[in-house]
C-alpha cells in the first residue's frame, strides 16, 4: 500500500504520545515495504521537508486556514497522481473537516478528542472544536479508535461508530537492575492541567508523608510551591522517561480522561508497578490487581492505591512483572500493523465499491 499519514506532532525531537505512535507506525509500514509519507502543520523539522528513517516528511507553515488548504491540496494532488492509496488523519483539531472530496479513502483515527477531554475536565470545549471534530467524523470514510473507551465516547458524543485498534507500545531496552534494587520512587508523567490528575496526586501525597517514598514529576509541570519529597524534572525525551521508569519501583498516571494511556503503558513495559486511571482507556492496559492497579482520579483513592503497593512488596513485585509481560505480548507493533493493514484494505475495498 501507499499510505499518507497526516500528523502535526511528527518530529525528530520530543513529541506527544500521538506523534510517537504515528512515527512508530510509519517506521513499521516502511519496514514492511509499504510506501509511506508524512505531512502536517509545523512538524518541528529544520526545513520545509525532511527525511526520517527513509520516510519523506513534509510540513506547511502559514496562517491556520491557509496552511490547512495547502496541506489538503497536496494530499489531493498525490491521490490524483496515483501516488497514495489512503490517507489517515487524527481526530483532534478537526483536520479532516477541511479536506474536501478526495479520490482516495480518508481514515480518521481517534487518538483523543478535545470535546471529550473538556467534558471530563468539567468544562465546555471551544466552539471551533465543537464544530470541527463532528465535521471530521462526518467527512471520514472510516474511523478507528485507540481503545474501547474512546470508541464508546465517539458513539456517545458524536454518534460515530469506529473500529478499535490499540496503539503499539515501543518496548524499552532490558533494565539493568532487579525490581528490588530500584529506588523508592513514584513517577508521574504528564501536564499540570487538562484533568491529568496532578492536583489530586499532590493531595494524595500529603497523606503519604509517613512512607519512605519520593515523588518524581516529569512533563510540563509548573508548581509555585514544591512539597517536601517532590522533584520536578520538566519535559524529557521518550528514552529519558523510560529510563526513569526503569529506575523506579512505582508509577502513577491518574488522568480523568485518557484515550489510551501511552505513558502508563510504557511505565508497565519498563517494569514499574503502575497505577492507572479507572474508567478510561488506561484501564484497558491490564487487569486490576493483576497487571496494574486501577484508581479513580481522587486524592483518597490514589493514596490508598500507592500505599497498598508500598506496604505489600510481594504484590507490587508480581504486578510489576506480570504488567511488563502483558504489555510486551498485547501491544506489539506487529499486532497493530496487522490489524491496521486489514482495516485499511477493507476501507479501500469499500471505497472502490461505493
Amino acid at each position: 500500500m501507499r499510505i499518507c499519514l497526516i500528523c502535526n506532532e511528527y518530529a525528530t525531537t520530543a513529541a506527544g504520545g500521538q506523534g510517537l505512535v504515528i512515527r512508530a507506525m510509519a517506521e513499521g509500514w516502511r519496514s514492511r515495504d509499504h510506501e509511506v509519507r508524512v505531512i502536517g502543520l509545523g512538524l518541528g523539522l529544520s526545513g520545509d521537508e525532511g527525511q526520517l528513517v527513509d520516510i519523506p516528511v513534509g510540513r506547511f507553515r502559514g496562517a491556520w486556514l491557509a496552511a490547512r488548504r495547502k496541506l489538503w491540496k497536496q494530499v489531493r494532488a498525490w491521490a490524483k497522481a496515483g501516488e497514495i492509496d489512503l490517507a489517515e488523519v487524527p481526530l483532534s483539531r478537526g483536520m479532516a473537516a477541511s479536506s474536501g472530496k478526495l479520490p482516495i479513502p480518508l481514515v480518521v483515527r481517534a487518538h483523543g478528542s478535545h470535546v471529550c477531554r473538556a467534558h471530563y475536565a468539567g468544562r465546555r470545549a471551544g466552539m471551533l472544536h465543537r464544530l470541527l471534530e463532528p465535521w471530521s467524523l462526518a467527512r471520514a470514510d472510516a474511523v478507528s479508535s485507540v481503545s474501547e473507551f474512546m470508541a464508546a465516547e465517539l458513539v456517545e458524543r458524536f454518534c460515530s461508530p469506529s473500529t478499535v485498534i490499540y496503539n503499539p507500545v515501543r518496548m524499552p531496552a532490558p533494565a539493568a537492575n532487579d525490581w528490588a534494587d530500584r529506588g523508592l520512587d513514584l513517577i508521574y508523567a504528564g501536564r499540570d492541567g487538562c484533568g491529568k490528575g496532578l492536583h489530586e496526586l499532590l493531595q494524595a501525597w500529603g497523606a503519604l508523608s509517613d512512607l519512605p517514598l519520593r515523588l518524581q514529576l516529569y512533563g510540563r509541570v509548573a508548581l509555585t510551591d514544591v512539597p517536601a519529597g517532590v522533584t520536578v524534572h520538566g519535559p524529557v525525551s521518550q528514552l529519558e522517561l523510560q529510563q526513569a521508569f526503569q529506575r523506579a519501583r512505582y508509577a502513577v498516571l491518574p488522568s480523568r480522561f485518557e484515550s489510551f494511556g501511552l505513558a502508563a503503558a510504557e511505565a508497565m513495559a519498563c517494569g514499574a508497578a503502575t497505577i492507572v486511571a479507572a474508567g478510561t482507556g488506561s484501564a484497558e492496559l491490564g487487569a486490576h490487581g493483576v497487571h496494574c492497579l486501577h484508581a479513580s482520579c481522587d486524592g483518597d483513592a490514589i493514596a490508598e492505591a500507592v500505599r497498598s503497593l508500598v506496604e505489600d512488596t510481594d504484590s507490587a513485585t508480581k504486578i510489576a512483572t506480570t504488567g511488563a509481560e502483558h504489555v510486551a505480548l498485547r501491544f506489539t507493533l506487529d499486532r497493530a500493523l496487522d490489524e491496521t493493514e486489514a482495516f485499511y484494505q477493507a476501507t479501500i475495498a469499500a471505497f472502490r465499491r461505493s
